[in-house]
């Protein structure tokens, strides 16, 4: 019977955990309006850095509008009551890609919210 030396089982080791931790959690957009506002967010945990970079494309927003991101506590029920992560501007078609390191780790974000900037509270859509 063989035995594996240790580099070896140290290196299969860390591909697999690098495998695991390369997944990002995605989630997608569920329109709150009558405009339709859709797409996806793609949360990708950064564990050496204690953060999760959020990568948001959303379309059917009001064309050269302003927008917030809000992120909600792990175990909210719904997009209200979330802390804004990111302020961005949607184009002329109405479509607008977001790239956002937050210091959360991905198990600790719930909801994902957008609303435009002048009315804050005036959720268009929320992604769980």
């Amino acid at each position: 019977m063989r035995k594996f030396s240790l580099p070896l089982a140290l290196v299969v080791v860390l591909a697999a955990t690098v495998a695991l931790a390369a997944k990002p959690e995605v989630r997608s957009f569920t329109p709150l309006t009558a405009q339709g506002v859709s797409g996806e967010a793609r949360l990708n945990d950064m564990p050496q850095q204690s953060s999760t970079r959020i990568q948001v494309h959303l379309d059917n927003l009001a064309p050269n509008t302003e927008y917030i991101g809000t992120i909600s506590l792990a175990g909210s029920i719904d997009c209200t009551g979330g802390v804004a992560f990111v302020t961005f501007q949607s184009n002329k078609q109405g479509k607008a890609v977001v790239n956002e390191l937050v210091p959360q780790q991905v198990v600790d974000i719930g909801p994902i919210g957008i609303a435009p900037s002048s009315s804050p509270l005036a959720l268009e859509a929320c992604a769980q």
